[in-house]
C-alpha cells in the first residue's frame, strides 16, 4: 500500500513544472513578448523561448500562437496564465505577511458596550501613552456567545463568572443605586425613597438584581412603584435619564464618572451589593502573548485604581 502512495506521489509530483519556466511563461504571457519578458527577468531572450518550449513539452499543450509580429496566447495558454498568475501572487503576499516587516502587537478585545463607553473609553489614552506600540481593537457586544470568542484576545463580560471552560477574573465588586438628573429630582420632589413612587423608573434588561431588589433593600413595597421602562444597555438606560426620562439603576464601575461629571446625581447613598460584575474571560490561545499580559496589567492596576 505504501508502494502505491509513493508512486501516486511521484506521478503527481512530475506534472508540476519546474518554477523558472513557469515564471517565464507568466513573464512573457504578460507582455506577449519575449524580448520584454528577458528584460524584465534579465536572461536573454533566447533562455526565455527555450524555457517556454520546454513548458510546453512538458504539458504536451501549445500555449502561445507565435507570429512575425508578436505572440498571442492560446486557449489553454489565457486559462493556465490565470491559474499560474494567481499561484504568484498567493506565493508573494504569503511570503510578505510571514516573513516581511512585523506588524505591530495586536489586541483584539471584546467588550460589553456599556462597560466600553462609560468605563473604559476615558482610559483609553492612558494606555496608548504608555504603550504606543501595542494596537488596541475593540468590538462591543451586548450579549455573549461562546463562538464570538474566535480570533478575540480578551473579552470583558458581565454576569457571574460562572462560564464553563473559560478562565475568568473579575475586575470589581459592584453596587446598585438610584441616579437622576438634578432637574428631574426638583420636578418629582424626590428627597426620601418613598418618593420614588411617583417616579417613572428605568429599568436594564438582563441583569440578575434591578429595581425590585433595590426597593426590597431599601425598606419599601417593590408593588408600589410603577414599572416604567426597560432598555437592554446600561448606556441608553443612563441616556434616557439624562434626558430627564426617569431615574436609572446605576452600576459603581458605569455610574460613577457620569456623576464626576455631573451629568447625573446620586440622591441616596443606599447602595445594593450585587454578586454579578464585569469579568475578564481570558481564552486559552492567548495568555501566551506578551503584549496580552501587558494589557491584563494595565487593566488590574486601572481597577485598582477605580476602586
Amino acid at each position: 500500500m505504501t508502494g502505491d502512495l509513493e508512486s501516486v506521489d511521484m506521478t503527481t509530483q512530475s506534472r508540476i513544472p519546474p518554477p523558472n519556466w513557469l515564471r517565464a511563461f507568466e513573464v512573457a504571457a504578460r507582455h506577449l513578448s519575449f524580448t520584454q519578458a528577458a528584460q524584465e527577468l534579465h536572461v536573454t531572450q533566447s533562455a526565455i523561448s527555450q524555457q517556454v518550449r520546454l513548458l510546453e513539452n512538458h504539458l504536451q499543450e501549445q500555449l502561445f500562437q507565435r507570429h512575425r509580429r508578436g505572440l498571442d496566447l492560446t486557449d489553454a495558454g489565457r486559462a493556465y496564465l490565470e491559474i499560474i498568475h494567481k499561484s504568484f501572487e498567493q506565493i508573494r503576499r504569503g511570503t510578505d505577511e510571514i516573513f516581511g516587516p512585523k506588524s505591530p502587537a495586536r489586541i483584539t478585545l471584546k467588550c460589553n458596550i456599556s462597560f466600553s463607553t462609560l468605563w473604559l473609553s476615558s482610559r483609553f489614552f492612558d494606555f496608548s501613552k504608555q504603550y504606543p506600540d501595542i494596537d488596541l481593537r475593540v468590538t462591543n457586544a451586548v450579549w455573549w456567545d461562546r463562538s464570538d470568542l474566535e480570533g478575540v484576545d480578551l473579552e470583558i463580560r458581565y454576569g457571574n463568572g460562572h462560564w464553563p471552560g473559560l478562565s475568568t477574573k473579575g475586575l470589581l465588586k459592584e453596587t446598585l443605586t438610584p441616579v437622576t438628573t438634578v432637574e428631574y429630582l426638583k420636578k418629582h420632589k424626590v428627597k426620601k425613597p418613598e418618593d420614588l413612587a411617583d417616579c417613572k423608573l428605568l429599568h436594564t434588561l438582563g441583569h440578575e438584581k434591578g429595581w425590585p431588589d433595590w426597593l426590597i433593600y431599601a425598606g419599601m413595597d417593590k408593588n408600589k412603584v410603577a414599572a416604567g421602562l426597560q432598555f437592554d444597555t446600561s448606556t441608553l438606560t443612563f441616556e434616557m435619564a439624562r434626558y430627564g426620562l426617569g431615574v436609572a439603576l446605576g452600576l459603581k464601575s458605569l455610574r460613577t464618572g457620569l456623576l464626576k461629571r455631573g451629568d447625573l446625581v446620586q440622591p441616596f447613598d443606599i447602595e445594593l451589593p450585587i454578586k454579578e460584575s464585569f469579568f475578564l474571560v481570558l481564552p486559552e490561545h492567548s495568555s501566551a502573548k506578551p503584549h496580552v499580559k501587558v494589557f491584563v496589567e494595565w487593566l488590574l492596576e486601572q481597577m485598582n485604581d477605580f476602586q
